[in-house]
């Protein structure tokens, strides 16, 4: 199934990427840029991240799964909707003077 090939190299990709937030952070903690306070609070914050970025997808498709076409749809409608709305409300108008 696509969908457990396209989750096994998000698996990857996010521990890839946790890797290298450790690594930089090893790194920061040998040459003193960061405290050992400090360093330990950012590990724990990759490693939740980390964590939630790998168990989050398969729980949001399991429930997409289970939703309807019309559901699906809808969901979709208002996401793209969003997506217009915050596009006219960031974009900047020149100012009158």
């Amino acid at each position: 199934m696509i969908v457990a090939g396209l989750l096994s190299l998000w698996d990857k990709l996010v521990c890839v990427a946790a890797l290298v937030a450790m690594i930089v952070i090893a790194f920061s903690l040998m040459v003193r840029v960061v405290t050992v306070g400090h360093a330990v609070r950012h590990l724990g914050t990759v490693i939740l991240s980390a964590i939630l970025l790998i168990m989050l997808p398969p729980i949001i498709l399991s429930i997409w799964s289970t939703l309807s076409f019309g559901q699906q749809a809808g969901i979709g409608a208002l996401a793209f909707l969003a997506l217009l709305f915050l596009g006219a409300v960031k974009t900047k108008r020149p100012r009158k003077e």
